[in-house]
């Protein structure tokens, strides 16, 4: 590493360098269990900055920036291309765009300021940063340089007290340890190159200790997680149904029963040999309205009485508004009276009376992060003719947006009340999502129902449920992930996967997992990590501009 610095400041290899540190950045997503990549994020910016400092213009700045970054994030989200062309452009411009932001802050404050406040200033502007743009309509989840780790538990444990925005600044400040540390030895080995060995010194300085620490922080408290007594077990059993069936096959009027009745003949055939506490099926098992299809409402009911076991699903249902009712801007512009939802819904056979599940949109949980452009466009509630730029991949493009968290009640085998949190599909990349759900709703146990066939056989779906593991940490919570295609697993409370079963085939995922009361520090208090970030930005912004005007 020490020798590439020295070509990056001595022959100005400035396409080299941006290349370099873009082909970390995309190496080091999970995309394979088999190959843990994630510590090449350690030193992935560290041959931008070398290039970086030598450079003064900002359009050249701007330029090697976008040239590591676009090259990075375009291998993240190349799987995005099996489902759509335009869904990978419009994913991998965003992701371009968030991650090439912070330096432009970057450069403006090397500028007025100088070249370590800069440096410095990174990892608070980079996290505070990443944090408000998820907090948009426009935000794509996956866009969180923490994510990267998901797969090194051993260094990620303090997400319960951080979240992943906690990672992401951890990453940073890693990044920039090392650069400074190889930045000293080069002035180093410049001075003995020359022979100028009387001016050589080797001080203790913070660049070298800083490293160390940065690790060993992350491992100790990891140990402590670990090794420290844990409470008793109180488990439930619960099976998850993975049909394979392909959200990208007919599913024309005349094919529904078959779908159906693949996901019925593998939960029967499951059922015989378990008595589960909770049949978990994934976002797109029911392929009909039940509140609208008697037939398919009454068949199911039927085989959820048989099971004598709750199940948790997905499905797509509708409110249906009079002509005298005031609709939303959006229907009224395309002269609908249905509105859709994604949503989880949880029917228990102590429920169901005269043959019938009850079903009540009040009742389910209304998916409330819908991918941009894909499910819902930004901002077409208000603007009606922005629904038109939706990008279809054979979504529904027409779903309106849940308005709260909510959980599920059911009785266990032995009797106790357990609640349950779900998330749909893209929700699991959003830590709020799953905070919520435990701090409000009082989740011990946590559903991720998804559907990510039209990815294909590419790494997607291992590096969305590598993420998700976060999910678990932050909130010390068992999570069951039920898929269409793959990946169904299950992890524990530390991230580790405890259950899984091989994507892109027909499985019944048995497992037993842990309920938990717990309330993490991430989950009482949020966010606050980049809060600070932010509130240090600001405050460094101010004194900037006082300085400018007072001096």
């Amino acid at each position: 590493m020490l020798k590439i610095s020295d070509q990056f400041q001595e022959k100005g290899s400035g396409l080299y360098a941006c290349g370099l540190s873009g082909l970390l950045l995309g190496l080091s997503v999970p995309c394979f269990s088999y190959a843990p990549l994630g510590f090449l994020a350690w030193v992935w910016l560290v041959p931008l900055l070398f290039e970086l400092k030598r450079t003064e213009n900002f359009l050249p700045f701007f330029g090697r920036v976008l040239v590591a970054v676009g090259i990075g994030f375009s291998m993240i989200t190349l799987w995005v291309v099996n489902a759509s062309v335009y869904g990978f452009l419009a994913s991998a411009l965003m992701g371009t765009f968030v991650w090439t932001v912070p330096f432009v802050w970057f450069y403006l404050v090397r500028r007025f300021l100088n070249w370590k406040i800069a440096l410095f200033s990174l990892p608070f502007f980079w996290t505070a940063w990443e944090w408000l743009y998820h907090l948009t309509p426009f935000s794509f989840g996956a866009v969180r340089l923490g994510y990267t780790q998901a797969d090194l538990l051993w260094l990620i444990q303090y997400a319960d007290l951080t979240g992943v925005e906690g990672v992401t600044f951890w990453l940073l400040l890693v990044n920039v340890s090392i650069f400074l540390t190889l930045e000293e030895r080069r002035g180093e080995g410049k001075k003995r190159r020359k022979g100028e060995w009387q001016n050589v010194s080797f001080p203790l300085s913070l660049s070298h200790f800083l490293p160390f620490l940065l690790f060993a922080l992350p491992l100790a408290y990891a140990g402590y997680v670990f090794f420290k007594p844990q409470p008793k077990k109180v488990e439930i059993s619960i099976i998850a149904v993975q049909p394979n069936f392909s959200p990208l096959a007919d599913y024309s009027e005349e094919n529904l029963p078959d779908i159906f009745g693949k996901q019925l003949a593998l939960t029967d055939k499951a059922v015989q040999s378990d008595s589960p506490d909770l049949i978990l099926w994934n976002e797109a098992a029911v392929p009909f309205v039940l509140s609208e299809d008697i037939a398919a409402n009454g068949y199911l009911a039927g085989q959820i009485k048989k099971w004598n076991a709750p199940v948790l699903t997905g499905l797509i249902e509708v409110k249906n508004y009079g002509k005298d009712e005031a609709r939303p801007p959006l229907l009224v512009a395309q002269n609908r009276e249905r509105e859709f939802f994604n949503a989880a819904a949880l029917f228990q056979p102590a429920a169901i009376e005269n043959g019938k599940l009850p079903v009540d949109l009040s009742e389910m949980y209304l998916k409330r992060r819908l991918m941009p452009f894909l499910e819902h466009v930004p901002f077409s509630d208000r603007f009606p003719a922005l629904a038109e730029l939706v990008i279809p991949i054979g979504t529904r493009p027409r779903l309106s947006y849940g308005k709260k968290t909510k959980t599920f009640d059911f009785q266990s085998k032995d009797g106790a009340t357990v609640k349950v949190g779900a998330m749909i599909c893209y929700e699991n990349l959003y830590p709020e999502m799953s905070a919520d759900a435990v701090r409000d709703g009082g989740a011990q146990v946590l559903a991720g129902i998804t559907n990510e066939g039209f990815f294909a056989g590419s790494q997607g779906q291992y590096q969305l449920a590598a993420f998700s593991r976060f999910r678990s940490i932050e909130t010390r919570r068992a999570l069951i992930r039920a898929a269409a295609t793959g990946m169904t697993r299950a992890t524990d409370k530390f991230g580790r996967v405890t259950a899984e079963v091989p994507m892109w085939s027909e499985e019944i995922l048995r497992t037993k997992v842990s309920l938990s009361d717990e309330q993490t520090f991430y989950v009482r208090f949020g966010n606050w990590l980049p809060k600070i970030c932010l509130l240090v930005i600001i405050f460094l912004t101010l004194s900037t501009l006082a300085n400018r005007l007072f001096p």
